[in-house]
């Protein structure tokens, strides 16, 4: 049996100012403030790249009946980058400390007044993993979280949220947790 690892790899880019839409961070147990003073995200860190992947690990059965998953998904790291802020010596602080945090949220806004929220990312004892200088003025931060859960909110013409989608997936039991 050949062995293959199949990679799902998402990749928003957001340049703030110059993008319609901005993302926002928020830490939570222990909870740590940001620098943001947008209305409704006051106090949270405003993100400026986000990426993670979701992987599986694939035998190729030899009896041609297709690939076969042959272990649990596992999560990959969150990455995000932003500008070194208020509360980068907090988030430093408890990088040393190894800090489980209880719940950091990750929420994607599109349009400029209102910002309409059409993304949540919700992490549960996530654990920073890395802390990156990339420059002058950013930060790279790596985060591992076993539980994972994704709301998309849609918008029809006239900006009124639809149902949301929500899926999620508990890493440690192999379980959906939506």
């Amino acid at each position: 049996m050949k062995k293959y690892l199949i990679l799902f790899f998402l990749t928003i880019i957001n340049f703030g100012l110059f993008a319609q839409g901005r993302i926002f961070l928020k830490y939570t147990g222990p909870d740590i403030v940001g620098s943001s003073v947008v209305s409704g995200y006051a106090g949270q860190v405003e993100i400026l790249n986000l990426s993670y992947n979701i992987y599986n690990v694939v035998n190729q059965n030899s009896f041609g009946a297709g690939p076969i998953v042959s272990q649990p998904s596992s999560p990959g790291l969150i990455t995000f980058y932003n500008l070194i802020e208020k509360s980068s010596p907090a988030v430093g602080a408890e990088f040393f400390r190894g800090t489980e945090f209880n719940k950091i949220e990750i929420r994607m806004t599109k349009g400029n007044n209102p910002l309409l929220e059409y993304f949540l990312i919700e992490l549960e004892d996530a654990i920073i993993t890395s802390i990156q200088s990339v420059s002058q003025y950013q930060e790279k931060i790596q985060i591992y979280s076993p539980r994972i859960k994704f709301t998309y909110t849609p918008y029809n013409n006239f900006s009124q949220a639809q149902p949301n989608v929500v899926k999620g997936w508990d890493y440690l039991t192999n379980t959906a947790n939506n």
